[in-house]
């Protein structure tokens, strides 16, 4: 089966789902092309917009790169998109969100020819951008053309499909299937590198790995752990990453006097090496406000790290309450100081949480989960 997967930006360091569904089915032996622009995301490469190689060969399967015509905000419109999914004469075309410009170009592909589309949708919420009017009208209008000629939409969060259902999208349409996690590379491996590279020694280390953006709800987790670190001194709060935040969320720090007890690390961190991150780490923190799926708190679970995560996106499905970790109601300050506090209380448990942790990202193995795909593309072949 030769399959075209349509998506705005991929770069196989960023180890997106993307690039993991079109490893996984190459791994089952279908022809996977991944068509994409040949350009960087502007937010996190403002300085950075240089073109990548054009064609290349990535881990079993294709990447062809589009000049862009035109870019408003994360949305491109990629030149010589019809042309290049005509050369391929593609059996499946699989887009990401349908309200990207590539998504309403691989429609036209695929209405034209009567092949089917997948697409795999994301955001539940409507997005706070400059553009969002624009968006929004985009959305009711364009999108729903999509949306119809769509053979199937994937929703990888129940949070998602209840979204879907309540803009009026057809529930034979939506099937629920996670995104997977590598559970090779993510697996329970003692590392020190948390500790070697922050100097530490044998403190509790909560991680926390997200963009500096309110929306990551990292400004919960700091001020919550103003009164955690008091009660638990020999804890440390790592973040990794970086973002429009970090200021304010250094000065949050600094107000709480507890800017020595936590460490930002804001240098770019390969995906390969993430795993060794969340094998230092005691817990886990996940407190975004709104999250599509929240993969970074599966890796961490991958890894036998309990969790702490807010009850929305993905991590209503993934974490099992008292059993993997904790749940709280985004944006609860209280709620994470006592989920916090818990685990930090009880090491026997909070050691039994990972073990569980592991056990149930087990179930999210993208080898099964490309399975599952491959199987729905099999079913609307034979439509």
């Amino acid at each position: 089966m030769k399959i075209a997967i349509v998506v705005p930006y991929f770069q196989k360091e960023w180890g997106s789902y993307e690039y993991y569904l079109a490893k996984n089915l190459s791994m089952l032996r279908q022809d996977v092309t991944i068509i994409t622009s040949a350009t960087k995301v502007k937010r996190y490469y403002l300085d950075d917009r240089s073109a990548f190689m054009a064609e290349e060969e990535v881990d079993g399967f294709y990447v062809k790169r589009l000049p862009i015509k035109i870019e408003l905000e994360e949305a491109p419109y990629m030149q010589d998109m019809r042309k290049t999914l005509e050369a391929g004469s593609f059996d499946i075309v699989h887009s990401t969100e349908d309200f990207q410009p590539s998504s309403w170009q691989a429609s036209s592909y695929t209405k034209k020819h009567k092949i089917p589309l997948f697409i795999t949708r994301w955001l539940y919420w409507k997005p706070n951008i400059r553009l969002a009017s624009f968006f929004q009208f985009y959305d009711r209008y364009i999108s729903t053309i999509v949306r119809n000629r769509a053979a199937s939409i994937i929703a990888p969060s129940y949070s998602i499909k209840e979204y879907l259902l309540n803009y009026g999208v057809n529930e034979e349409k939506i099937h629920w299937i996670p995104s997977g996690v590598d559970i090779e590379a993510f697996s329970p491996n003692p590392s020190s590198m948390l500790r070697e590279k922050l100097g530490l020694g044998d403190e509790k280390i909560i991680l926390s790995i997200a963009r500096l953006h309110p929306l990551k709800g990292l400004h919960s987790l700091v001020q919550a752990y103003g009164t955690v670190a008091r009660n638990f001194p020999e804890t440390r709060l790592v973040i990794l990453g970086k973002g429009p935040q970090e200021k304010e969320l250094r000065d949050m720090a600094k107000q709480l006097n507890i800017e020595k007890k936590v460490s930002f690390l804001t240098e770019h961190v390969p995906h390969e090496n993430i795993s060794r991150l969340y094998n230092g780490a005691d817990i886990f923190a996940f407190p975004s406000i709104v999250e599509p799926f929240g993969m970074v708190n599966l890796e961490a679970m991958a890894c036998g790290v309990p969790t702490v995560a807010s009850n929305t996106g993905g991590m209503r499905d993934m974490v099992l309450q008292g059993r993997t970790g904790f749940l709280f109601t985004p944006g609860d300050v209280k709620g994470i100081e006592i989920a916090l506090m818990a685990m930090l209380g009880d090491e026997r448990k909070t050691k039994e949480m990972g073990t569980e942790s592991r056990k149930r990202a087990l179930e999210y193995d993208w080898r099964e989960i490309a399975k599952q795909i491959l199987e729905r593309y099999e079913g609307a072949l034979r439509l």
